[in-house]
């Protein structure tokens, strides 16, 4: 099993390993997370209303290009723990002993969109055994199909002249993940992926992590976004005025 799942990662830069995760830590991570969930959607309706009725008329409850589309960062605690000893053998197989981010996404029904392919750090990525990053996706909702990639892209340099507006068509090669709680969906940071539109009339979650071999990597990732073009329609990205939490 660790050398064909070796193997097909070498190869097509992603695969989905099924029942990693007990299925008592994914109810446990699913209510949690819905439960933050529901509260940041509460507070952020609430406080539209509450400028709107101030005269705010612009204010919105997501960034323009992000509808539907909640994010929260996932550094630390005894769930992250537990989570990162559930996947601790699958990192030492591919020799990623480091782990850094993680967050927390959660995609209203009908929405998600389809947004650009693109990879987190150009590449080419180096051979199984010295991969550089990898992101571990944990489905929390069932049938979650969230992400498109492009099999075998990891090995090539990338080709998009611009963050996620230069790919939104779809590509030839592309196939959608799909899997179930308790799946794992790892890929290379050089696979050119994206999220997809929630088809499902339910709210689609999923927790992601982090693997990196070393700190360098994660400057290099910082240095490419960084300089990353990103923009809509041929304008640059504008997020709009929404709605914010202090903390």
């Amino acid at each position: 099993m660790k050398n064909e799942l070796l193997d097909k990662l070498d190869r097509d830069g992603f695969a989905v390993v099924r029942d990693v995760l007990p299925p008592h830590l994914v109810d446990d991570l699913r209510q949690w997370v819905d439960r933050m969930v529901q509260d940041e959607l509460t507070w952020r309706l609430q406080e539209v209303q509450r400028r709107r009725d101030a005269g705010e008329t612009d204010v919105r409850a997501f960034p323009r290009g992000s509808e539907g589309q909640l994010g929260f960062s996932f550094k630390g605690g005894p769930r992250r723990e537990l989570l990162v000893q559930a996947l601790a053998d699958i990192a030492d197989a591919l020799g990623l002993p480091l782990r850094t981010g993680g967050g927390i996404e959660s995609t209203l029904p009908g929405w998600g969109g389809h947004s650009g392919l693109h990879q987190d750090l150009d590449g080419p990525a180096p051979s199984i055994g010295q991969w550089d990053g990898a992101i571990f996706s944990c489905p929390l909702t069932s049938a979650w199909d969230g992400m498109r990639i492009v099999p075998g892209s990891h090995r090539r340099d990338p080709v998009f002249r611009e963050a996620f507006a230069g790919a939104i068509a779809p590509h030839a090669d592309e196939v959608h993940i799909q899997a179930e709680p308790g799946d794992v969906m790892i890929n290379s940071i050089h696979a050119w992926k994206s999220g997809t539109l929630n088809r499902s009339s339910e709210r689609r979650s999923e927790i992601w992590l982090a693997f990196r071999r070393d700190e360098s990597v994660d400057r290099k990732i910082d240095a490419y976004w960084a300089a990353a073009l990103i923009s809509d329609g041929g304008a640059p990205l504008d997020p709009g005025n929404f709605v914010r939490r202090e903390s």
